[in-house]
């Protein structure tokens, strides 16, 4: 009867080594699904981004054009084009062209924007140039946010500002796989 006892001890112990094994691989296999998911879905995110920022490169006419609406996700940054043309009106020949970017009300600490491209382009007549912006929320930006920018392209050595636009920010929540 005493060898009956000790197989039993023993077959508790190894289903406990067992099952602290099988946790730790199911562990380690979720761990590890979870974060290739999570570069999955930040890997679509940019995907379509460009892909909608290409079929916004498609359609554009006159001397200015921009997004009137940017739709960010806390916590992310996403790049759109502002294109500025030389159409003759403000004169002959090359002329530099500045873009600058005015908030409109006090959100730099939740959401900002910035030109990263050069912010000054010299154009000659009939031809087209990109400043590309970036629009940075923090992972904590409000949802209510009411955030804008006034935008301004500014001809040096013309008379009068060449073109103004502006457009505004929409947070939303993060939409993640795993958040």
């Amino acid at each position: 009867m005493i060898k009956g006892k000790k197989g039993a001890l023993e077959l508790s112990v190894n289903t406990i080594v067992v099952i602290v094994i099988g946790v730790t691989l199911l562990t380690l296999g979720l761990l590890f699904v979870r974060g290739l998911f999570g570069k999955i879905t930040d890997l679509s995110g940019d995907i379509f981004d460009t892909a909608e920022a290409s079929i916004g490169d498609i359609g554009h006419t006159g001397t200015y054009n921009s997004p009137t609406s940017i739709t960010i996700e806390q916590g992310r940054k996403k790049t759109f084009n502002i294109f500025v043309s030389h159409d003759g009106s403000a004169g002959a020949g090359p002329k530099t062209f500045t873009l600058t970017l005015t908030p409109n009300g006090n959100f730099e600490d939740d959401v900002i924007s910035k030109i990263i491209s050069p912010s000054s382009v010299t154009l000659n007549e009939g031809k087209e140039s990109t400043f590309i912006i970036q629009v940075i929320a923090t992972a904590d930006a409000p949802l209510t946010l009411d955030a804008s920018y006034q935008t301004k392209v500014e001809c040096i050595g013309c008379t009068g500002t060449y073109a103004t636009g502006g457009f505004s920010i929409e947070v939303v929540k993060s939409s993640g796989l795993f958040g």
